[in-house]
């Protein structure tokens, strides 16, 4: 895969591991923003964009990317591709400056112009989260309220507010919009590499409760939508929450944190060559470690486990010169805070609206695992109205192959517009 189509898939928080930059002000943060929107191409072809990293543009269109692209400005109302070449488009405004349509042009081929479709209000607020202050945006669509609002909660890693093609999808299906930067990343306070998820859980609570008290939104009608790490996160919310009404979870795992990280670990491994009995002492290794923080022991006690071993010819194979202990005491702080999180004790505690979606080749997410899990989560939980999906031939960025383009797989906007 092209390296630019790796950074696609992984800016826009489909991986588990985000390369969000976290922005310095406010100005580079609503860089681009009138350009927030959707835009028809043709009949039910509608590209969905915005702000993206770097000061660039992302576009795409929902069951093909390659139907969009990454640009970056040619000159005050032009822009050029990025990714794939070839192609631009120019902004078209009204009177008043407001962003209207784009004239798009694919590379030799005629100029189309996509009128904008389904319009939209922002409002940026900040919301308190215990000592922490959450900077984020509100999304709402034009017209008569009360609406239905949805939270968008992050993956892992410094995200910030610009969750891809979540928030356009959402507000084309007329369901309003509130997505925050992460804490510590762009103007949100505190350092989400210092908190649990217990916390992140608190924050989408407290964005939640904020929807909740505004006249324009239904507060019987708001959902929060979990990706990756927000699998964790979204549920354990939605137990904390009586103003949760629903709850979608995109390639959420079933199993305690522990033990997803050891299934990534096993991909890793076999990338760097590791197999058989090799393999099994490292993973041997990293679940001591992780039953050493389940317990709660201080960062030093990794000395007994890790020294004993750091001259075998596996460690250094998988190690090298570094090892467990590289992260620092920062970083065990939050394997002793996170560890032993278990979505499926969240998922029992539901009475809720609950729509699930598992990739059949996750490479961070065992599928098989995680599945059975959490249908028998789901049979001993108070909700009957669940559903769990799991989408055949898909990774974990719900990507596949067709044509030599990536494409969405089927079966995930969809269920999500049913």
């Amino acid at each position: 895969m092209p390296t630019i189509v790796a950074r696609l898939l992984l800016c826009m928080g489909f991986f588990a591991h985000s390369l969000a930059v976290a922005r310095a002000d406010e100005a580079a943060l609503h860089q681009h923003m009138d350009l927030f929107g959707n835009y028809e191409l043709s009949p039910g072809q509608v590209l969905t964009g915005g702000p993206w990293e770097d000061g660039q543009v992302l576009f795409m269109e929902a069951t093909n990317i390659a139907d969009g692209g990454v640009f970056t400005r040619a000159d005050a109302d032009s822009f050029e591709s990025v990714f794939p070449p070839g192609k631009s488009f120019r902004v078209v405004r009204d009177a008043a400056g407001d962003v209207t349509a784009l004239d798009w042009q694919a590379g030799a081929g005629s100029t189309v112009r996509a009128q904008r479709v389904h319009p939209q209000a922002r409002e940026d607020v900040s919301i308190e989260s215990g000592d922490v202050t959450l900077s984020g945006s509100l999304f709402l669509p034009v017209g008569p309220g009360p609406h239905p609002c949805i939270v968008l909660v992050h993956g892992s890693g410094d995200s910030d507010r610009y969750m891809g093609p979540w928030v356009t999808f959402f507000l084309q299906s007329g369901v309003g919009v509130f997505t925050y930067d992460k804490r510590g990343v762009g103007l949100s306070t505190g350092d989400w590499r210092d908190g649990s998820y217990a916390a992140l859980a608190d924050d989408a609570v407290a964005a939640v409760e904020y929807l909740a008290s505004r006249d324009d939104v239904d507060a019987g009608r708001i959902g929060i939508h979990g990706s990756s790490e927000g699998g964790w996160v979204a549920p354990l919310a939605a137990t904390r929450s009586s103003h949760v009404s629903f709850l979608i979870v995109r390639v959420g795992p079933g199993q305690p944190v522990a033990e997803t990280v050891l299934y990534e670990m096993r991909w890793d491994l076999r990338e760097k060559n590791l197999t058989g009995e090799e393999l099994e002492q490292v993973i041997g290794l990293s679940r001591s470690i992780f039953d050493a923080a389940s317990r709660g022991d201080a960062w030093e006690s990794l000395h007994a486990i890790v020294d004993p071993v750091r001259d075998t010819a596996w460690y250094r194979k998988a190690y090298g010169s570094g090892g467990p202990r590289g992260g620092g005491e920062r970083m065990w702080n939050w394997h002793v805070a996170n560890v032993h999180v278990d979505p499926a004790a969240s998922v029992r505690q539901l009475d809720i609206p609950v729509l699930w979606f598992l990739a059949e080749q996750d490479e961070n997410v065992d599928t098989a695992a995680s599945e059975p899990l959490l249908r028998a989560a789901f049979e001993a939980a108070p909700t009957t109205d669940h559903e769990l999906r799991v989408l055949p031939g898909a990774n974990h960025a719900f990507f596949v192959m067709r044509d030599g383009q990536p494409s969405y797989t089927l079966g995930y906007w969809d269920a999500m517009a049913e």
